[in-house]
């Protein structure tokens, strides 16, 4: 039997990869014969800064669905009516404002017209994710009731016996996949806080061993040197915090205290993050992408064979999960790494 999924792509890389994802599928699915809608036990979303999505690129397929989209900054609204809302929340929490000390953007600094993005500012992506927690939460469990719905017992049973995996009566646990930029301003400053909601409201029967794909900085090599200033020094911290989250066994009540603010009740995690950290770069010995977009192409091609193949879940699974801390045994030249603690990351590629 097949893994249902649920992907959240955040920022512009994470909806990119998710274009190219439904539209891999699509094609899967039709060379295979499958007559009917798009199933629900694959569900899609998209998180991001601006009002609206991005528009089209005409490199890329079609985007998702209006309602596979949330915008997080509601029409007409500016950063200082986002920032009130952080301090109105922080004045009744006192672990709330803890929180915000040291990286909050001052509204009297923030030039971004945010209804269009958060720039290369991820401390600005941070706080406006943080700011539209509940509409976040609200999205996520409205993806989650869908993958509990009767349909998707039905919709899996369809598309395993279209791919030629075996039907069952115990339906597998879903697998839940986030994809974002480590470099950029709102996937690089959310990521970590959609993590730590997803689990929350998923549970830990799957969302606490959620798996994320984690755009490097090469990846926008191709940009000219003006166009990605903040790229390295954005990847260079959401690593950091990365790491921290990947490596502390009892995140500290303040790192979630904004979260809990918004409804989520985290309880008590035992890390932040993503349970299996996958980074992605532009090239390994013989493969070279001299663009984004080839690799949100590759990535989403990626993501679609594993998405109808029995036989690559079941290996990623045992793998990632069940060998990850055999894994761990290999030398850490940086020396930040304990003999105790798990190998922090990993990565993933596709060939055919």
């Amino acid at each position: 039997m097949l893994n249902a999924f649920l992907f959240i792509g955040i920022g512009g890389s994470g909806g990119k990869t998710l274009w190219t994802l439904k539209a891999d599928l699509e094609q899967r699915l039709k060379e295979v014969g499958y007559d009917g809608e798009w199933p629900a036990c694959w569900q899609l979303l998209h998180i991001d800064v601006p009002t609206t999505a991005d528009g089209a690129d005409q490199e890329l397929p079609d985007q998702l669905e209006e309602k596979d989209y949330i915008g997080l900054v509601p029409r007409g609204v500016n950063y200082r009516s986002i920032d009130d809302s952080l301090i109105s929340g922080g004045r009744a929490d006192e672990q709330v404002l803890e929180n915000l000390l040291g990286w909050r953007p001052e509204p009297g600094m923030v030039v971004v017209p945010v209804s269009r993005g958060a720039g290369q500012y991820r401390a600005l992506g941070r706080a406006i994710t943080l700011a539209g927690m509940d509409n976040v939460a609200s999205a996520i469990r409205h993806s989650l009731q869908a993958l509990q719905s009767s349909q998707v017992i039905a919709d899996l049973a369809a598309v395993s016996r279209a791919f030629g995996a075996p039907v069952i009566d115990n339906t597998p646990a879903p697998e839940a996949v986030v994809i974002s930029s480590l470099a950029g301003g709102s996937g690089s400053g959310a990521f970590m806080d959609v993590c730590d909601a997803l689990r929350a409201l998923g549970g830990s029967d799957f969302a606490d061993e959620m798996w994320s794909v984690l755009y490097a900085p090469d990846v926008f090599n191709h940009l000219s040197p003006d166009d990605r200033k903040g790229v390295h020094p954005n990847a260079l911290a959401a690593l950091c915090e990365l790491l921290a989250g990947f490596w502390d066994p009892e995140p500290v009540p303040e790192d979630l205290a904004i979260i809990e603010g918004k409804g989520i009740a985290v309880g008590a995690p035992s890390r932040r993050g993503p349970r299996v950290p996958l980074i992605v770069g532009t090239k390994n010995n013989p493969v070279s992408f001299d663009h984004q977009n080839k690799v949100y192409r590759a990535m989403g091609t990626a993501l679609a064979a594993w998405v109808v193949s029995g036989h690559l879940q079941d290996d990623l699974k045992g793998y990632a999960t069940g060998n990850w801390l055999l894994s761990s045994d290999k030398p850490d030249t940086t020396q930040l790494r304990t003999n105790d603690q798990e190998q922090p990351f990993s990565s993933i590629g596709f060939a055919r």
